[in-house]
Formats: structure tokens, C-alpha cells, sequence
């Protein structure tokens, strides 16, 4: 990200500042421009949504104009900004919205490093957490429309015969998006389980409802190492609003499981904000570590404050990576997935089963 776009716009953590973007009007063929200001979290009369979305491939990128400077974003960044652009309602479109690429410094590790110790406070005190699972289609959008429709469910319950329409709609929600890569990013899991509410709206309400229902029954049918299912992640979010945060053992077996990460230091960083104090004071937070370093860190927490979980739970379903490089055996596999032919940004995937 070039830096003079952040120069005039240092951050107070004292004052508990972010920056957030402004998107400026007009119709899908103008060109994307936003204007980024700072904010302070303890200001409860300024209201933002916060962007949950999938970074995309780094290689990958577009050029939107922030504060009248050119800013390479990805893809998949700037595909939600303009759909935003062109679907906020009246009331949202009031709002600025934080999206962690752009109001975070990505160069600055100091800058990214205490920006991640806020974004539990960033994710819960937004008024809105925005899911962007990517593009739409034909078949997206008829499936979203049905659902959002008052009589949608009664083919699909048995109160009379599914129309062919209805059929279509369990294919997409199975076959298409509940299997976004949205599902298998860790950071996600942590933005939506930390939102105060899953929807404000209550058609939405209803769509997030018949997404569920649509899922039940089918979950066995999803392979575990395309994410975390969407029953278990709504699961996740009532037992975190019910209970209060998770121990570190309960965010590593359930939270964890099957994710993805850009840097692998995020596979512990995306769990913090869930975490229980007594166990997340105890974890550094410095994007200067070095993965194993941090991974030796946690482990060593779960050996002494969690023996029981680690004998009896978490040991017998790891699986060990004895020669990829700077990973010495008896740690958890990373693997390095490829986003595409030539591409060579490599994602991490921890495979806990």
C-alpha cells in the first residue's frame, strides 16, 4: 500500500483510532473512488459497517482512487466496495465502512500489530458486519430472491410440491455458496461470531434462517477441508453470545478447524478476539515472530494449562508434517495451497480434524 496515503492520517491507539472510507456515489460504470478519514471507536455518535470478505489473490489487483491517490487492491475487494457502492441502502449508505486492507497500513507490522489487538472492538462495535461472499450470478440471484420470499419455504417443508425454482435454490445454496471460499478464511469466523447482531434487516434475517435450513441434513456431504460448515459457524456464534468467550482449547478444535490464512501467524492472531483473557494475555502479538515461534508459544499454554484437552483431544487429531521447510516435525501441517496456475502467493491450510 504507498504510504503517502496513510501520512496524514496517523493513528492514536490511545485515542482508539481506525480509518474508515467513504464511498463516493454514482452508478457501476464510474470509476471506484473513497475517501479514507480516522475515527475514534470511543466515539459512539459516529456510526461504520464493517466488511467481512475473502482478500482474493495479491497478484491480482485493480486500481481504485483513495483520497485522490492511486491504491492497488484486489479483485475481490474491489468488487464488494463497488457492489456496495451500488446496494447501500439510504441508511447504510450514511455510514463509512472499515474494510482491513485499506484502513490498516499493511506495510507498517507496528501499525498491523496493534490494529489486530483492536479488531475485536472494531468487529463489535460496528454497527453492521457486511458479508461479501464474492460475485453473483443468474443463479445467485434468483436463489437469494426466493429466499427473501414470504412463501419460499413451503415446497421445501413438504406443504405442497417444490416448484422447479425451489429445487434450483437447494442446488446453488449447496453447490455454489456454501462452498465460497468466504467459509474457509479464519479471520471470518471471528467477524462474524463477534458482530452484535447477523443481520439488521429482517428479510436478511430470514435469508441467513433459510440458508441454515437448506444446509441441515447436508452437512455431512461437504468436505471437511472446504471450511467450517455454515450450521457449525451459526452454532459457534449463539454458544459465544450465550457463554461469553471461548478457552483456548474450545477456539482450537472448533474454530480453527479446516481454515485458511494468508500468514500463518493468523491461524493463532484470528482466534484472539474469542479468546478468554486468561488465555489470550499469555499469547505475543508481533508480526515480527516467526510462525513456529508463536505455534511453540500456544503450544506450550495448552500443555500446561490444558494437559487434559491436549492428551485426550487435540494430539490425536493432528496430523504432523515431518520436512517442509522451517517446520520442524511434531508441528501442525501448513499446507501450501496454490491460487491458480502462475500465481505464486500460496495460502496455509491447518488441518484439524
Amino acid at each position: 500500500m504507498l504510504p503517502e496515503l496513510y501520512r496524514d492520517l496517523p493513528l492514536d491507539p490511545a485515542r482508539k483510532e481506525i480509518r474508515v472510507l467513504t464511498l463516493a456515489s454514482g452508478d457501476g460504470d464510474t470509476p471506484l473512488e473513497c475517501t479514507l478519514k480516522t475515527i475514534s471507536l470511543g466515539d459512539k455518535s459516529i456510526r461504520f459497517s464493517a466488511l467481512s470478505y475473502v482478500w482474493g489473490d495479491p497478484a491480482d489487483t485493480t486500481i481504485i482512487n483513495v483520497n485522490n491517490v492511486h491504491v492497488p487492491v484486489t479483485k475481490s475487494l474491489a468488487g464488494a466496495l463497488s457492489s456496495l457502492k451500488n446496494c447501500l441502502t439510504p441508511r447504510l449508505r450514511k455510514e463509512f465502512i472499515w474494510a482491513d486492507a485499506i484502513c490498516i497500513n499493511q506495510q507498517d507490522i507496528a501499525e498491523r500489530t496493534q490494529q489486530v489487538r483492536s479488531m475485536a472492538e472494531i468487529y463489535s462495535t460496528a454497527s453492521h458486519v457486511i458479508v461479501w461472499l464474492g460475485d453473483g450470478n443468474q443463479h445467485t440471484d434468483l436463489a437469494i430472491s426466493m429466499m427473501c420470499s414470504p412463501g419460499f419455504r413451503a415446497g421445501l417443508d413438504g406443504e405442497r410440491a417444490p416448484t422447479r425454482d425451489e429445487i434450483k435454490v437447494d442446488v446453488v445454496l449447496k453447490h455454489d455458496l456454501c462452498k465460497r471460499q468466504w467459509w474457509q478464511r479464519l479471520w471470518v469466523r471471528q467477524e462474524f461470531v463477534l458482530a452484535t447482531r447477523a443481520w439488521d434487516y429482517p428479510e436478511l434475517q430470514n435469508l441467513w434462517a433459510e440458508c441454515r435450513k437448506e444446509v441441515t441434513g447436508f452437512e455431512d456431504d461437504v468436505p471437511t477441508t472446504k471450511g467450517i460448515h455454515p450450521i457449525s459457524l451459526d452454532n459457534i456464534y449463539r454458544l459465544y453470545h450465550r457463554n461469553g468467550p471461548f478457552s483456548l482449547p474450545y477456539a482450537v478444535r472448533y474454530v480453527l478447524r479446516n481454515s485458511i490464512a494468508t500468514n500463518a501467524l493468523d491461524f493463532i492472531y484470528g482466534l484472539l478476539g474469542l479468546l478468554q483473557d486468561s488465555d489470550r494475555d499469555r499469547i505475543t502479538l508481533d508480526y515480527n515472530m516467526e510462525p513456529m515461534e508463536l505455534f511453540q508459544q500456544v503450544s506450550n499454554i495448552l500443555w500446561r494449562e490444558h494437559h487434559w484437552f491436549m492428551l485426550g483431544d487435540l494430539l490425536p487429531i493432528l496430523e504432523f508434517q515431518p520436512d517442509e521447510k522451517n517446520i520442524p516435525r511434531g508441528c501442525p501441517i501448513l499446507q501450501r495451497s496454490q491460487l491458480g496456475a502462475g500465481r505464486t502467493t500460496a495460502l496455509y491450510r491447518l488441518k484439524v480434524y
